[in-house]
């Protein structure tokens, strides 16, 4: 069966990455929000990108992605990217890297969901993560305000903006050597990166309580570079 991957050398700083896949939450996910794509990430560069899922926000290896279907995946870029030096690209990196193993929020999610669907725009004071909102918070923290209130921004809201263009052909077929890197596991350092600093943050959470915690969590570094 013929196999999919992101062509990264077409992949742009900041570009947002939105998947699908067919599985129950994703399935309800598209059909409450009434979106394609039910998960998104930035792009950081080293064929990297940063996002938030179950295991809190992680890097991950792009060349590590297969897709069954070339449609389960979309690339979007904000138009203002056309006039921006690379430096002012660089700084939608910094926090995301900054929230790397920050955990995740099912209920923030929820919230922002209910908020989509009500227009009651529920308050939100939260420390922790979910996908999309960490995707609008980035470019939030780089002087691009994008959305009303990032930290309730739903996949939907990011795919329907009229400031994001679709990234044709970066979806190719991937070869042999492509699908072998990906399954090997012993060579997927970012994984082993992503394990060990929430392990490090959990542990931290367990003696020195939530405190030392959020001090760790919003140190900013150069997490999620490719090593």
């Amino acid at each position: 069966m013929t196999k999919y991957i992101l062509n990264s050398d077409l992949l742009q700083i900041g570009d947002v990455i939105c998947t699908r896949e067919d599985a129950p939450i994703s399935r309800m996910i598209r059909k409450t929000l009434s979106c394609d794509y039910s998960h998104v990430m930035i792009y950081v560069a080293y064929s990297t990108c940063i996002h938030a899922d179950g295991d809190g926000v992680h890097s991950i290896n792009m060349q590590r992605v297969i897709f069954n279907d070339p449609q389960d995946v979309m690339v979007l870029r904000h138009t203002s990217f056309r006039s921006m030096e690379k430096d002012e690209l660089d700084k939608i990196c910094v926090y995301p890297r900054s929230k790397v193993g920050t955990e995740y929020s099912v209920s923030d999610a929820v919230k922002a969901g209910i908020s989509a669907k009500s227009k009651l725009g529920p308050k939100v004071d939260s420390d922790y993560q979910f996908c999309s909102r960490l995707v609008a918070e980035s470019f939030e923290y780089a002087g691009l305000s994008i959305f009303s209130d990032p930290s309730l921004c739903t996949p939907a809201d990011i795919q329907r903006h009229p400031d994001f263009i679709l990234i044709d052909n970066v979806v190719k077929t991937a070869s042999h050597q492509e699908l072998e890197f990906a399954k090997d596991e012993k060579k997927n350092t970012i994984s082993k990166q992503t394990h060990i600093t929430n392990r490090i943050i959990q542990g931290s959470q367990s003696i020195f309580g939530n405190k030392v915690v959020k001090s760790v969590q919003n140190f900013p570094g150069s997490w999620g570079k490719e090593r």
